[in-house]
């Protein structure tokens, strides 16, 4: 007998004295099963469902038609804004509630909840690994004066529980004034300690409901239940029996024990669990983000693997990384929590990143190197963006060795020295553009150990990856082959990072481009890494030369004081060294609000449109920091079409492209996988919108390959994306 969960009798217990008060008129002033047309008509603490006010947990979703889209909408009742609690009840059903698993968990407004059968083990029995309880005693096989007896248990078989409508969260807290804090039970408005400035007064989550750490142990089991079934990124766990709010299970009795983190992906404990053609993949550890979870005793349930009919499903990011026919998927996580690590640094309403916002690439699953959609014949590890460690760790691509390239004969050292010395001085572009003096990133040369910077940049600094960018090509040129470099120091303090990447340009070989884009293409026909190492040291060699030096950018961020944001800057060979330059497409600061900028916009607003405007160098930022600000035209608010070309302003710079409009981290090529005895292990961390630019770019490649109209039209269009 199927058994659908309501979960009235959950509550929302309290995250501090405030929420607590709120949290008594939920349920002492509602007047429940009164006839209503929206949640206004309802009292404090009730919601409208089906025409009559109810009583909710705020696990639970409830739909509501949206007036200005006329979809249907689920929703916490806990976290309505005004203008949602006048929303009316969609007469659709839940579109979730009775899904297989398969179907769950490929539709993102739906959450899967799973089941699992146990038996207790005694204490000898619990694992060495030291846990903790919601209480803060340790759990570690040792006795706990809160639990007695200590029990572990072990599960034994997991099941799919049922499927349910995940509810839409608002605004985030920290988008909002003081005035609109004051209205969500769920926000606070105080002091706010930043890492890297002083102390802010914003407003926060009384208690985290983004968090990519799905299996946290603060707060009570109940909170951490709520916390888990309004989270995009989670999905919940009991024990048998187990029904989540809203979904329709085959049994019901069940509570809640933990929650995990939810890669779309279906876990299991043995292949009977699995699919026709399918296996339970599992690594020999497991991975990092399913580690299982805390259950309300505080201890681990066993590795799961994932159904799949490739060997690299279910691997671990480590195992992942160490297999050649395996590639590791990134997806972008962030959390208010995160977010205060910077100033500045709120997050959108789909949670996102914007300009400014600690968020990061975490590790979601593993799959075959299976060739580029579209174009069977090309591999986009070999042929686009090459990072297998045995060829990016080749002394030919080694970042002392590559800048010494583009150095005068016998005076590599003070070629290199000379470009970092600018970083302690305030420079000023002929526009009048400025850069100011980067004092930590100084400080931090003048205390290595390495009495030559060449054997810093060879000890300190990795290679992590050669890119093809074909889709440059423009007229007289075809397109760019990179290296990217990052600083070792990034592994161990998020305030010692730093990225680099030489950028060459590819000249014209007088047949279309069609004789570069085949050395890149036989690269993926090409099983021997060896063979493709000396085929790319080939390749780079008649570049890496100064007169195919197009620009070397720094994304730089070395920052132990915690007072100064990411910034970005573009160096350009001039004489016997590298000059700061105008940072391409980046609008600078001082000419936001400006009615100069404006009537340019004005009067490109055609090629703005079709993507090719290139911004006049007057208009150019000397560095683009990643504080949170964005470039706005007078009129935008008004105006659809200069909104537009704002949005296009700020989604052409350097900072629009590596976070506030991709929705990405800051860094699009991170350092290698970790460090093992002071060597960079595994392949370089790459973001989700890169490896989703790869398959575009793939078909570049073969178009132009293969030559024909439509190769001739990418030929003698120019292509101004820089990034």
């Amino acid at each position: 007998m199927n058994a659908t969960s309501v979960s009235q009798s959950r509550t929302f217990l309290p995250w501090s004295a405030a929420w607590t008060v709120w949290l008594g008129a939920l349920l002492l002033l509602g007047c429940t099963g009164g006839v209503c047309e929206n949640t206004n008509d309802c009292g404090s603490g009730n919601v409208c469902v089906a025409r009559l006010c109810q009583q909710l947990s705020c696990g639970q979703s409830l739909l509501l038609a949206d007036p200005d889209s006329g979809s249907c909408v689920a929703l916490s009742g806990c976290f309505l804004t005004a203008a949602q609690r006048g929303w009316k009840s969609c007469p659709s059903a839940d579109p979730c509630k009775t899904l297989t698993e398969d179907s769950c968990l490929a539709d993102a407004r739906c959450q899967p909840a799973y089941a699992l059968d146990a038996e207790t083990v005694g204490p000898s029995q619990c694992g060495s690994a030291s846990r903790r309880l919601p209480t803060g005693a340790s759990v570690a096989g040792q006795a706990d004066s809160f639990h007695v007896p200590l029990v572990c248990w072990q599960a034994t078989e997991r099941r799919y529980a049922g499927c349910r409508s995940l509810p839409a969260l608002p605004v985030p807290c920290s988008a909002l004034d003081e005035e609109e804090c004051t209205t969500r039970a769920e926000c606070k408005w105080g002091q706010v300690q930043a890492s890297f400035s002083s102390p802010t007064t914003a407003c926060t989550e009384r208690r985290p409901l983004r968090s990519p750490d799905c299996a946290t142990s603060g707060g009570t089991l109940e909170e951490r239940e709520v916390s888990c079934l309004v989270n995009p990124l989670c999905q919940p766990t009991g024990t048998a029996c187990y029904c989540p709010p809203g979904a329709t299970c085959p049994c019901s009795g069940g509570t809640f024990v933990g929650c995990e983190h939810n890669d779309r992906q279906r876990p299991c404990t043995s292949d009977t669990e699995c699919g026709a053609g399918e296996t339970c993949n599992r690594s020999a550890t497991c991975p990092q983000a399913r580690d299982g979870f805390l259950t309300s005793t505080g201890h681990s349930q066993p590795c799961l693997g994932t159904c799949g009919k490739s060997s690299c499903d279910g691997l671990d990011e480590a195992s992942c990384h160490g297999r050649a026919d395996c590639t590791e998927v990134y997806g972008t996580e962030c959390s208010e929590a995160a977010s205060q690590y910077y100033s500045q640094c709120p997050l959108s309403p789909t949670g996102s990143s914007v300009a400014g916002c600690l968020c990061d690439n975490v590790f979601q699953r593993c799959v075959a190197q299976d060739p580029a959609p579209g174009t069977s014949e090309l591999r986009s590890e070999r042929s686009l963006l090459v990072r297998d460690p045995e060829i990016v760790r080749d002394p030919a691509f080694r970042l002392d060795n590559v800048l010494s390239r583009f150095a005068p004969p016998g005076k590599e050292e003070l070629f290199i020295s000379n470009w970092f010395e600018l970083y302690s001085k305030t420079l000023v572009l002929e526009s009048g553009a400025k850069a100011p003096p980067r004092q930590q990133l100084t400080a931090l040369m003048g205390s290595k150990f390495e009495p030559l910077l060449r054997d810093w940049l060879a000890q300190r600094w990795h290679t992590t990856a050669l890119i093809n960018r074909l889709d440059l090509l423009r007229p007289g040129q075809c397109g760019e082959a990179r290296i990217s470099f990052a600083y070792n120091g990034g592994y161990g303090d998020v305030s010692q990072r730093m990225t680099l990447i030489v950028e060459l340009v590819v000249p014209d070989d007088g047949q279309g481009c069609q004789q570069v884009a085949q050395k890149w293409a036989e690269l993926s026909a090409i099983e021997d890494p060896a063979v493709r190492l000396e085929r790319l040291k080939a390749l780079y060699d008649l570049l890496l030369r100064p007169e195919h030096l197009g620009q070397v950018r720094s994304n730089e961020f070395i920052n132990p004081s915690r007072s100064v944001a990411w910034e970005m800057r573009e160096w350009h060979l001039s004489g016997s060294g590298l000059v700061l330059a105008p940072a391409k497409q980046a609008v600078d600061e001082r000419f936001s609000d400006s009615t100069e900028l404006l009537a340019w916009v004005q009067a490109s607003r055609d090629p703005i449109r079709a993507g090719t405007a290139e911004i006049p160098a007057r208009f150019l930022a000397a560095m683009v920091p990643v504080n949170g600000k964005t470039i706005r035209l007078p009129g935008s608010s008004r105006d659809a079409g200069l909104m537009a070309a704002q949005q296009w302003l700020n989604r052409e710079s350097c900072a629009g492209c590596h976070l506030g409009s991709t929705g990405t981290p800051f860094v699009h090529i991170g350092e290698r996988l970790a460090l093992k005895d002071n060597l960079p292990v595994g392949r370089a961390v790459v973001s989700s919108f890169l490896r989703e630019q790869l398959g575009e770019r793939a078909r570049t490649l073969r178009a132009v390959w293969q030559g024909g109209k439509k190769a001739q039209a990418l030929r003698f269009t120019a292509q101004l994306r820089v990034h």
